[in-house]
């Protein structure tokens, strides 16, 4: 059978076929699709052919990029985007594909095109259909970076018991993902970098960025070196709560034990004074006795003083030991004994100012028995 001489009428989504051979028959045209059409007065089959009714849905376009993004969305390199468009099955088909680049001019699509410049681009894309169904406007991001980060440090030549160096990564673009660096061969990561490791050290480090850019490693050399030994020894002065007795120490351990088990009889007044013990000068053992009557000390440099009182006093006075070191050169600072008249204590003190006060204001009480040792600076 021939349709040279087939006519078709399309009325409100309805199409008839005028032919001596179709009689009229009705056609549904509300779909795209294959009709199967009766010749009238036919017994049995029947001749079927494609009908083309309206298109009402646009095509969808999808954006690709070569090479793809990494994990955190960005290129180290340039990129190649690539526009696919497809129309909906039975659908009239694409006519043409358009996009901008960041609110640039609108260009047609005729093939991938390269996007080299670093920074984050915005492509907007959308197709048409031969129907001329055109397709809401959809957005993509092309982002590129292919500066490595930079990474500074805060070190210095030289450090005493241990060093500690901060390492401060930048990157104006995709911004760090990670530092790495190795000190003296051992790796490490992380922007900051510790040893107490005495000696010369190397350290290089070098960050890199969230589009995979690694910035070429740094090295830098430093040197940590002993803390020197403190040459000053504290003396610790304790007054006596019940009786007003003084009591120095330059024992760190007798500090100790005073402070935390006699707290409520001695009270810590501080440091009374320091000793230089690199000065030479401070080498004078100075003796401590305590009176086993009363419980309060005597403190003596002078070897006479002490041999008289092991000798004669040795009922009253115990002698504990050399409580430190002191100076009997007359250079250094001195240190002034008073005895009290009323009960027979002692106070030592180096500091001019309460010296000076008692003499003026307490001389019915404590007598200034001069100096008794030294401090030598």
């Amino acid at each position: 059978m021939t349709f040279s001489a087939c006519s078709a009428t399309i009325n409100g989504g309805t199409g008839s076929i005028s032919n001596t051979l179709w009689q009229n028959t009705a056609i549904d045209m509300s779909q795209n699709g294959t009709v199967v059409a009766r010749a009238s007065g036919l017994s049995a089959g029947g001749t079927s052919f494609v009908v083309s009714t309206l298109d009402g849905t646009p095509p969808s376009t999808t954006l690709n990029q070569a090479p793809v993004a990494d994990s955190y969305g960005w290129n180290d390199t340039s990129v190649t985007v690539s526009l696919v468009a497809a129309d909906n099955p039975g659908g009239s088909g694409v006519a043409s594909t358009f996009y901008t680049v960041d609110g640039g001019a609108t260009q047609t699509y005729t093939g991938g095109f390269p996007i080299s410049t670093e920074g984050a681009h915005t492509l907007t894309y959308y197709s048409v259909d031969l129907a001329g169904n055109v397709e809401s406007a959809k957005n993509g991001t092309v982002r590129i970076d292919m500066t490595p980060p930079s990474t500074g440090d805060d070190h210095v030549a030289t450090s005493t018991g241990s060093a500690t160096i901060h390492l401060t990564p930048t990157d104006a673009l995709s911004g760090v993902a990670s530092t790495s660096w190795t000190l003296d061969g051992t790796p490490g990561s992380g922007t900051l970098v510790t040893t107490t490791v005495l000696g010369n050290h190397t350290l290089t480090y070098a960050s890199t960025d969230k589009a995979g850019n690694v910035e070429l490693p740094k090295t830098l050399t430093f040197a940590v070196v002993a803390a020197p030994i403190s040459a000053f020894e504290p003396v610790y002065r304790f007054r006596n709560l019940k009786n007003g007795y003084h009591l120095w120490t330059a024992d760190p351990a007798e500090k100790f034990n005073i402070q935390n088990t006699l707290a409520s009889t001695w009270f810590y007044e501080g440091v009374a004074y320091q000793i230089d013990t690199a000065n030479t000068d401070n080498s004078s053992p100075l003796w401590r006795f305590r009176n086993l009557k009363g419980g309060f000390y005597l403190y003596t440099s002078d070897a006479a003083e002490k041999s008289n009182i092991v000798a004669t006093l040795s009922s009253t006075w115990i002698l504990e030991g050399v409580a430190y070191n002191v100076s009997r050169v007359a250079s250094g600072a001195p240190v002034w004994r008073f005895r009290n008249l009323r009960n027979g204590t002692y106070l030592y003190s180096a500091d001019p100012a309460e010296k000076d006060n008692i003499v003026a204001n307490l001389a019915k009480t404590w007598l200034l028995e001069g100096v008794a040792y030294y401090i030598a600076p």
